[in-house]
């Protein structure tokens, strides 16, 4: 029996339909739900909402500027102290320039702490940001 032949029996089955009893229980099973009539507010509140709606948007619409408010001008941070900390070093290789001269490539991690002042009042803001970079340290040979 090859494939065509077993589709072609497969569209010619045809499904057995329910028995009456079957359809019976499902009626008996199946909640009775009553429409609910609308009541009177909802048919008076859509309307009212649509109207609201226009309304407002042709007030928008039709709405001239009066006087514009000017912006102060903002008084600005300006940087009064940087400090550098580094919190751990670890050797990660060797390396030789062209001449020969050996280098240690070490990965450097710490913190950079940025102070900022406001000169209209005096108020600071200290920023802490994590560092991380890799820095070359010239090796001395003996």
């Amino acid at each position: 029996m090859n494939d065509h032949s077993l589709e072609e029996q497969l569209r010619r089955i045809k499904p057995a339909p329910p028995s009456n009893d079957l359809m019976v229980r499902l009626q008996m099973a199946r909640p009775v739900s009553q429409p609910k009539p609308a009541s009177w507010w909802w048919r008076l509140a859509m309307p009212l909402a649509a109207a609201a709606g226009i309304v407002v948007l042709v007030a928008q619409l039709h709405h001239k500027p009066g006087r514009t408010a000017t912006i102060a001008p903002v008084a600005k941070y300006e940087p009064v102290e940087a400090q550098d900390f580094i919190l751990g070093a670890k050797p990660v290789g060797i390396g030789h320039t062209e001449d020969g001269v050996p280098y240690r490539f070490l990965r450097c991690v710490g913190v950079r702490r940025e102070v900022w002042k406001k000169t209209a009042d005096g108020s600071e803001v200290a920023v802490v940001v994590p560092q991380e970079q890799i820095i070359l340290a010239k090796m001395d040979v003996y």
